[in-house]
Protein backbone atom coordinates (compact mmCIF):
# COMPACT_ATOMS: atom_id res chain seq x y z
CA UNK A 1 0.00 0.00 0.00
CA UNK A 2 1.31 3.50 -0.69
CA UNK A 3 0.73 6.35 1.93
CA UNK A 4 0.83 10.33 1.11
CA UNK A 5 2.83 10.92 4.03
CA UNK A 6 3.79 14.58 2.90
CA UNK A 7 0.96 16.71 1.22
CA UNK A 8 1.47 19.97 -0.17
CA UNK A 9 5.56 20.64 -1.14
CA UNK A 10 6.31 23.64 -3.34
CA UNK A 11 8.81 24.38 -5.43
CA UNK A 12 9.76 26.48 -8.47
CA UNK A 13 10.39 25.14 -11.61
CA UNK A 14 12.59 26.79 -14.03
CA UNK A 15 10.06 28.57 -15.56
CA UNK A 16 9.60 30.02 -12.27
CA UNK A 17 5.77 28.69 -11.27
CA UNK A 18 5.21 26.89 -7.96
CA UNK A 19 4.67 23.79 -7.93
CA UNK A 20 2.45 21.27 -5.58
CA UNK A 21 3.41 17.89 -5.19
CA UNK A 22 3.06 15.02 -2.95
CA UNK A 23 5.73 12.67 -1.20
CA UNK A 24 5.22 9.14 -0.77
CA UNK A 25 6.10 6.14 1.00
CA UNK A 26 5.50 2.13 -0.06
CA UNK A 27 7.48 -1.15 0.09
CA UNK A 28 9.30 -2.55 -3.03
CA UNK A 29 6.36 -5.07 -4.69
CA UNK A 30 4.05 -1.65 -5.39
CA UNK A 31 6.63 -0.16 -7.04
CA UNK A 32 8.31 -3.38 -9.28
CA UNK A 33 4.65 -4.15 -10.03
CA UNK A 34 3.99 -0.47 -11.16
CA UNK A 35 1.25 -0.38 -8.72
CA UNK A 36 0.93 3.71 -8.20
CA UNK A 37 -3.07 3.98 -7.75
CA UNK A 38 -3.85 7.62 -8.90
CA UNK A 39 -0.54 9.52 -8.21
CA UNK A 40 0.67 11.38 -11.11
CA UNK A 41 4.07 11.79 -12.24
CA UNK A 42 5.42 8.96 -10.17
CA UNK A 43 9.46 8.93 -9.37
CA UNK A 44 10.44 5.87 -7.72
CA UNK A 45 12.97 6.74 -5.02
CA UNK A 46 14.62 3.88 -3.94
CA UNK A 47 16.42 3.58 -0.64
CA UNK A 48 18.35 -0.06 -0.79
CA UNK A 49 21.61 -0.31 -0.88
CA UNK A 50 21.86 3.38 0.40
CA UNK A 51 20.58 3.06 3.90
CA UNK A 52 21.15 0.24 6.18
CA UNK A 53 21.46 -0.73 10.09
CA UNK A 54 24.43 -2.42 9.36
CA UNK A 55 26.15 0.45 7.89
CA UNK A 56 27.95 3.45 10.11
CA UNK A 57 25.73 6.26 10.98
CA UNK A 58 27.97 8.33 8.94
CA UNK A 59 27.34 6.28 5.85
CA UNK A 60 23.91 6.14 6.40
CA UNK A 61 23.49 10.26 7.25
CA UNK A 62 25.08 10.24 4.40
CA UNK A 63 22.68 8.30 2.17
CA UNK A 64 19.61 10.34 3.62
CA UNK A 65 21.20 12.88 2.38
CA UNK A 66 21.92 11.31 -1.27
CA UNK A 67 17.89 10.31 -0.96
CA UNK A 68 16.72 13.93 0.12
CA UNK A 69 18.69 15.74 -2.85
CA UNK A 70 16.53 12.72 -5.00
CA UNK A 71 13.24 13.55 -3.46
CA UNK A 72 13.92 17.64 -4.39
CA UNK A 73 14.94 16.91 -7.60
CA UNK A 74 11.61 14.91 -8.29
CA UNK A 75 9.92 17.63 -6.80
CA UNK A 76 11.92 20.44 -8.90
CA UNK A 77 11.13 17.72 -11.82
CA UNK A 78 7.42 18.17 -11.35
CA UNK A 79 7.46 14.55 -9.45
CA UNK A 80 5.61 13.04 -6.95
CA UNK A 81 8.62 10.83 -5.38
CA UNK A 82 7.47 7.57 -4.23
CA UNK A 83 10.27 6.52 -1.65
CA UNK A 84 10.44 3.18 -0.65
CA UNK A 85 12.77 -0.01 0.91
CA UNK A 86 12.00 -3.74 0.92
CA UNK A 87 8.57 -3.43 3.51
CA UNK A 88 8.48 0.54 3.61
CA UNK A 89 8.56 0.72 7.13
CA UNK A 90 12.33 1.26 7.92
CA UNK A 91 14.68 2.80 5.59
CA UNK A 92 12.08 4.45 3.91
CA UNK A 93 10.78 6.54 6.72
CA UNK A 94 14.16 7.74 7.83
CA UNK A 95 14.93 9.30 4.75
CA UNK A 96 12.25 11.08 4.47
CA UNK A 97 12.27 12.19 8.13
CA UNK A 98 16.26 13.37 7.21
CA UNK A 99 14.48 15.30 4.07
CA UNK A 100 11.76 17.05 5.98
CA UNK A 101 13.86 17.79 8.50
CA UNK A 102 16.29 19.12 6.82
CA UNK A 103 14.11 21.09 3.86
CA UNK A 104 11.76 22.43 6.45
CA UNK A 105 14.16 23.13 9.07
CA UNK A 106 12.40 20.83 11.51
CA UNK A 107 13.46 18.55 14.10
CA UNK A 108 13.54 14.95 13.23
CA UNK A 109 10.87 13.82 16.27
CA UNK A 110 8.95 16.41 14.26
CA UNK A 111 9.29 14.92 10.95
CA UNK A 112 8.75 11.28 12.73
CA UNK A 113 5.41 12.19 13.86
CA UNK A 114 4.17 13.87 10.90
CA UNK A 115 5.17 10.52 8.65
CA UNK A 116 3.51 8.81 11.65
CA UNK A 117 0.09 10.00 11.40
CA UNK A 118 0.14 9.28 7.64
CA UNK A 119 1.34 5.92 8.49
CA UNK A 120 1.32 4.27 12.08
CA UNK A 121 3.13 1.70 11.49
CA UNK A 122 6.42 3.00 10.25
CA UNK A 123 9.54 2.38 12.71
CA UNK A 124 11.71 4.77 14.11
CA UNK A 125 15.69 4.44 13.06
CA UNK A 126 16.69 7.86 13.77
CA UNK A 127 19.73 5.91 15.19
CA UNK A 128 20.79 4.92 12.33
CA UNK A 129 21.93 8.30 11.72
CA UNK A 130 22.94 9.54 14.84
CA UNK A 131 26.25 9.32 16.70
CA UNK A 132 25.36 7.91 20.34
CA UNK A 133 28.23 8.31 22.86
CA UNK A 134 31.74 7.90 21.41
CA UNK A 135 32.79 5.28 18.85
CA UNK A 136 35.55 2.69 20.10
Amino acid sequence: MIYKVISNVTRENEHGKELIRHVYLTGADDVELGRFGDIKNPQPVDVRGVIDRRYKYSDNLYGCLKIAQEIENALRNGKNPVVFCDGGLERSPLAIAVWFSWTHDVSLDFAYKHIKEAQPGIHRRDEWVQRKGPRV
